[in-house]
């Protein structure tokens, strides 16, 4: 196989699992919004967004790629995760 054909399946690969993780998290995140008021959600989302890209700055700045990674797969769930919120 190919290099372009193995990145094309490794690509797909982890796109498709964010996409499944992603899923997840927006159709639960009623559960939270049962403990507490929308407004109050948002608040907290955009605390842990402030935070999480303080560490992925000095996770980019030290070159730690794995943080780096991690990280941006946690905002990419918590963007997903605010989307019912913000609509609600």
């Amino acid at each position: 196989m190919d290099a372009a054909t193995q990145l094309k399946i490794i690509l797909g690969l982890i796109y498709g699992v964010m996409y499944i993780f992603s899923s997840w998290v927006s159709r639960n995140v009623y559960r939270l919004n049962l403990k507490f008021n929308s407004d109050k959600l948002m608040d907290i989302s955009f605390d842990i967004l402030g935070i999480v890209f303080f560490i992925m700055f000095f996770a980019i700045k030290t070159k730690v790629m794995l943080v780096v990674i991690l990280l941006y797969f946690f905002l990419y769930l918590l963007k997903d995760g605010r989307r019912p919120l913000a609509v609600d």
